[in-house]
């Protein structure tokens, strides 16, 4: 038993070595490893240290990430022919979303853990585990959290990956009629799916505001609906859509207004 612990380890070591960008970083890892074992003698708080900095790098690489993409202003993919021109809106993925999954799923297995590490009284290299902050002999309160950790974090990822707020905006010139799809969570026995019809005759003009920090938004006005926006406005993303709704007013033969805002 211990000698399969010592080997898993030890994999985690050379992991951890592995991963290391720079041989300052390799010498740096292991002193801090030694000095951690030897201030605190337990190997699981040293590796449960080492996990917790691994993920914290690992969400400032997405924080990076997030930041670098978002400066950027993105565009439209667009599907056009001689008389259809169909907008591909993308669903709405923050980086929120990922991180609460992520600190979900390490809440869940870690307490799931603590759960088996509790019920069979488990020591490495005869060195009791005590655990802070949990009840003593609460193993159903480790049992409940673990399980609530884990549905958490897959409900994170689930609507993460579902495209809500993504859909498309289709024009029809041969039938003259718009359909505004955009896509909710799927919920058994509810559409996920919501379609707006429009006359193409109804819309008396095209609106792009734009923004010089918050980008673009795209609207049409219409006589029965009011103003419609045809793009996301409120989910952090950053269109550039000028040439867009040019391309887009020429093709419809209906006027643009272009609203600028400075703050």
């Amino acid at each position: 038993m211990h000698g399969t612990y010592l080997l898993w380890i030890i994999k985690t070591i050379i992991l951890l070595v592995h991963k290391s960008p720079s041989k300052t970083n390799i010498v740096l890892d292991f002193l801090m490893f030694c000095f951690g074992v030897f201030l605190f003698r337990n190997i699981v708080f040293v590796l449960f240290f080492y996990f917790v900095r691994t993920i914290f790098n690992y969400l400032l690489q997405i924080v990076h990430e997030c930041i670098n993409d978002e400066t950027k202003k993105k565009v439209l993919c667009s599907y056009v022919t001689e008389n259809t021109w169909m907008d591909t809106i993308p669903g709405f993925q923050h980086v929120t979303f990922r991180i609460l999954s992520h600190v979900s799923f390490f809440m869940g297995f870690f307490a799931l853990y603590r759960f088996y590490s509790n019920l069979t009284r488990m020591n490495i290299f005869d060195a009791p585990i005590t655990w802070l902050f949990v009840p003593q002999n609460k193993i159903i309160y480790l049992l409940v959290t673990a399980i609530v950790s884990i549905l958490i974090g897959i409900m994170f990822q689930y609507i993460n990956y579902c495209t809500v707020t993504g859909g498309t905006n289709f024009f029809d010139k041969e039938e003259g009629v718009l359909y505004i799809t955009r896509y909710g969570l799927p919920i058994p026995g509810i559409s996920r799916s919501n379609v707006r019809r429009i006359l193409i005759k109804e819309i008396s003009c095209l609106i792009l505001v734009t923004h010089r920090i918050w980008g673009d938004v795209l609207y049409i006005e219409t006589r029965k609906h009011g103003t419609l926006p045809m793009t996301p406005t409120k989910d952090g993303r950053r269109y550039r859509l000028t040439k867009h709704g040019l391309e887009l007013s020429k093709f419809l033969n209906i006027p643009l207004e272009i609203s600028y805002e400075e703050y």
